[in-house]
């Protein structure tokens, strides 16, 4: 070129790989952050990513003319993913629209136990399982005993509980020894836990029932003077009259 002189130069450039954009997202919408997204070639290559905080993802470096399964690299969390994969082949542009919907593992755990406690109270026992994390008197499980001393719950959620025995005795009547243990992020598929549960009879409860009773008898013996006083009191004159009488009877024979 000579000096000052203007020239037009067009460049063309040709793309040498392409990219697949798509989204993840859980069954109701929400996105799904930190979800790695394959793409494997035909012939073994595989490109990969990771989805954004807003389920976004771009898998860049698709080399045109090769067919790629995409797909999501399930974690222990993940149970599995709809579709399962797509087919795609890179022609000369990018493909777009790989969307997944991700399923999440929903863990569950069963709680077991025995109570220890005499055969007679069995059938009086019931073990509550409180959930702390949903403590509301709806989120109480009961399970009741009797004949055996064995209970199970079963599918709960992963959270802190507090396990208890409790007994339908009357309290006026029998002093109870409640067992009550607290368990902790449920670790294991199945925890087993033991519970105690001890009772007496309170000597003086025997003489409750009498009082009641004698109470009962004054109350209507009240109820009865109220009500029927006058007739009490001629009843309690006749009665002082031939009381009299008979007296008289008895000093007239003695004078004769």
């Amino acid at each position: 070129m000579l000096e000052g002189e203007e020239k037009l130069v067009k460049f063309v450039g040709n793309r040498i790989a392409f990219s697949c954009i798509g989204r993840v997202t859980s069954l109701n919408g929400e996105p799904e952050k930190f979800i790695t997204v394959q793409a494997i070639s035909s012939v073994g290559n595989t490109e990969e990513t990771q989805t954004d905080s807003l389920g976004n993802y771009r898998i860049r470096g698709l080399v045109p003319g090769n067919k790629y399964t995409i797909q999501l690299k399930l974690e222990d969390h993940l149970e599995r993913s709809s579709p399962y994969q797509i087919d795609a082949t890179v022609i000369q542009s990018d493909v777009s629209d790989a969307n997944f919907i991700v399923f999440r593992k929903v863990r569950r755990y069963d709680i077991t136990g025995i109570v220890h406690a005499d055969d007679q109270w069995l059938h009086t026992l019931e073990v509550k399982l409180y959930d702390e994390e949903r403590a509301s008197p709806d989120n109480v499980l009961i399970k009741k005993l009797g004949p055996g001393n064995f209970f199970h719950f079963s599918s709960l959620p992963n959270s802190n509980y507090h396990i208890a025995v409790s007994t339908s005795l009357s309290s006026r009547l029998y002093t109870s020894t409640e067992d009550v243990k607290v368990i902790e992020n449920l670790k294991w598929p199945r925890t087993h836990v033991e519970l105690k549960f001890n009772t007496s009879f309170i000597q003086d409860s025997q003489d409750v029932p009498d009082q009641s009773i004698w109470g009962l008898v004054s109350m209507v013996g009240m109820v009865l003077v109220f009500f029927y006083w006058k007739w009490i009191v001629e009843l309690i004159k006749k009665f002082r009259s031939e009381v009299d009488l008979i007296k008289n009877k008895k000093l007239s024979l003695i004078h004769i």
